[in-house]
């Protein structure tokens, strides 16, 4: 798997340097955020990406280093952007880790960094009833006991004769993401960021906060 992710990086940076200048995404909001500095992925030092404080972003490999790209921040997540490639990381302290498990755990100081890093996440919640919405309608999670939830889908008024479907599931929690399976056996992952769950699993990208 670390192998399969640093060729996938090497190759996306080896497309980056090549690019031509005014393909570097500079149509995306500029970034900031306290996050200005050097990331070295805690698996391979010589991976690193250097973020300034004006929303442009470097990666290098080796010490070669790619076209300017650019990223934003938006609470815990930082979108980073090489050519309309868009990767999105979650912060955790001096730490950021990618959604897409491409690049892995990136630090300030590389391993030595990820091991003094003082954690600024929340652990996810298990209480409660949480409300998303989309285009089909509206997912409600309701955490029932430990272990135990109950989902509910509530078709949009525009679906003829449709009606709301409960289904029972059980769920772990593995570090920020809850990982559901209900009773008609359909898996739901959901990530825990910026005080929401959040989730693709119904299509669309949904926000689940608390009702």
């Amino acid at each position: 798997m670390l192998v399969h992710r640093l060729i996938y990086a090497l190759l996306l940076m080896m497309w980056c340097f090549a690019c031509v200048v005014g393909c570097d995404g500079s149509d995306a909001a500029s970034g900031g955020g306290g996050i200005s500095g050097v990331y070295s992925s805690v698996e391979n030092d010589e991976l690193k990406f250097e973020f300034s404080a004006g929303g442009t972003v470097v990666a290098s490999m080796a010490g070669e280093k790619g076209q300017p790209g650019t990223y934003s921040v938006d609470g815990e997540k930082v979108i980073v952007d090489f050519s309309g490639q868009k990767t999105i990381f979650i912060r955790d302290g001096d730490c950021m880790t990618d959604l897409q498990n491409m690049y892995g755990k990136m630090c300030k100081g590389g391993a030595a960094g990820a091991a003094a890093n003082v954690s600024t996440r929340t652990p996810p919640p298990t209480s409660g009833t949480w409300v998303a919405a989309n285009e089909d309608g509206a997912f409600t999670i309701e955490f029932v006991s430990a272990g135990k939830l109950a989902m509910t889908m509530t078709p949009s008024a525009a679906i003829p004769n449709a009606r709301p479907d409960t289904q029972d599931g059980t769920f772990t929690i593995e570090g920020d993401a809850l990982y559901v399976t209900l009773a008609n056996s359909t898996p739901v992952v959901l990530k825990w960021v910026n005080g929401a769950y959040e989730s693709t699993a119904f299509g669309l990208p949904m926000k689940f906060t608390k009702k």
